[in-house]
């Protein structure tokens, strides 16, 4: 096939652009800094510029942003690559237009041509990239080409990376969402099923909160309570003291209080209630103090039922040894006596028993209680 002249450097650019355009699969999923140090080599390889510049963002959400450069020599270190951006500074503005100027050699000495473009869209800037030579005519157009496709190809990668960071960061939020609202579903429903009384309450001690469980427990319906005290329904001798430590509680963060009262239910009636309560006001979360509530009025009237019994029974114990103790008084020395016989005769099997006392004023043994004998014999 006959080409016409100059056909060479034509397929030369062409197998370059082919090479440039895979370069974005390379570039998936890989950090903003591998993309800025591959740009850089892929254009000092590609236009054999003395220097190559390339400052992009980073695709976080850090506002930072990455350097990466290339020399005749090779790829530049990062001290290397700052200070060539540094002497670049004053020609790097990236307004979204493509510039060339001559400024000062970053390396060695004399002055380059250097072309600018900025990488993205005016509005979404998302670096600037720059390419610097002493060769005559540089950039040619061909150049200015390469370095546009290349940006171009940045600008996507970025983009997309970005798109893929905000893709990530909705679905970690929608995660997280979904995990707290059936946190707060599991809440709820433990909440709504349980037999105690939960409330939140303010500082001054009216509910912000109230739980299905007190129509059960106290016979009102959560609606009649927000934004009333509850202290209006406890005992009046029980609201002397309790007052005082709810008020001292409200002044101690972290702080817990275990009480038991009584309160009013709608039917008139007086319930036993523990409650504990954990002052949670400055958490931010909850902003409250936080009482659990149960009905421990059978648990208090069992109590007063056997503290009834021990009492009584404490009695009937005294009553039977006063008795006791006047029955024994009562008795005859011959009662006591005779009763011995009666029952040692009764253990031992024997059909015949004497007890005899001694008389200190006759000094002989009498006959006191006997079985099985004559009375004539007791006479004796």
């Amino acid at each position: 096939m006959d080409l016409s002249e100059g056909s060479g450097d034509l397929w030369r650019y062409l197998r370059d652009l082919v090479a440039l355009s895979t370069l974005p699969a390379m570039w998936v999923g890989q950090p903003s800094h591998t993309i800025a140090e591959s740009v850089a080599d892929a254009l000092n390889s590609t236009l054999h510029a003395d220097f190559t510049y390339v400052r992009l963002a980073s695709v976080d959400a850090s506002g930072a942003t990455v350097e990466a450069a290339c020399t005749e020599r090779g790829s530049a270190d990062a001290a290397h690559a700052q200070e060539i951006g540094r002497v670049l500074e004053p020609w790097l503005r990236p307004n979204g237009y493509a510039s060339v100027s001559s400024v000062p050699r970053p390396i060695g000495g004399g002055t380059s041509s250097v072309a600018v473009v900025p990488v993205g869209r005016p509005g979404n800037t998302l670096g600037v990239i720059a390419a610097g030579s002493q060769r005559e005519g540089f950039p040619s157009k061909h150049d200015l080409l390469f370095i546009r496709v290349l940006v171009n190809q940045a600008a996507i990668a970025l983009e997309g990376a970005q798109l893929r960071v905000v893709q990530d960061e909705l679905a970690e939020r929608q995660r997280v969402e979904e995990m707290l609202r059936r946190s707060e579903e599991r809440f709820r429903a433990l909440i709504e099923r349980s037999s105690d009384m939960i409330t939140l309450q303010e500082r001054d001690g009216t509910f912000t909160y109230v739980s299905p469980s007190t129509i059960r427990l106290l016979g009102y319906a959560p609606t009649e309570l927000l934004g009333r005290s509850l202290l209006e329904a406890v005992h009046p001798a029980d609201r002397t003291w309790l007052e005082p430590r709810f008020a001292a509680l409200v002044e101690q963060p972290g702080g817990v209080m275990i009480a038991r009262y009584r309160l009013r239910h709608k039917n008139g009636t007086w319930r036993w209630i523990e409650a504990t309560y954990t002052n949670l006001l400055e958490e931010p979360a909850v902003k409250a103090v936080v009482i659990n509530r149960h009905d421990v009025s059978a648990e208090v009237e069992a109590q007063q039922l056997l503290e009834q019994r021990v009492v009584e029974r404490t009695r009937e114990l005294e009553s039977l040894y006063q008795a006791d103790e006047m029955l024994y008084r009562s008795l005859q020395l011959e009662d006591v006596l005779q009763a011995l016989v009666d029952v040692s005769s009764d253990v031992l099997g024997v059909q015949k028993s004497l007890v005899f006392v001694k008389d200190p004023e006759r000094e002989r043994l009498m006959v006191r209680a006997a079985r099985g004998f004559q009375p004539s014999v007791l006479q004796q």
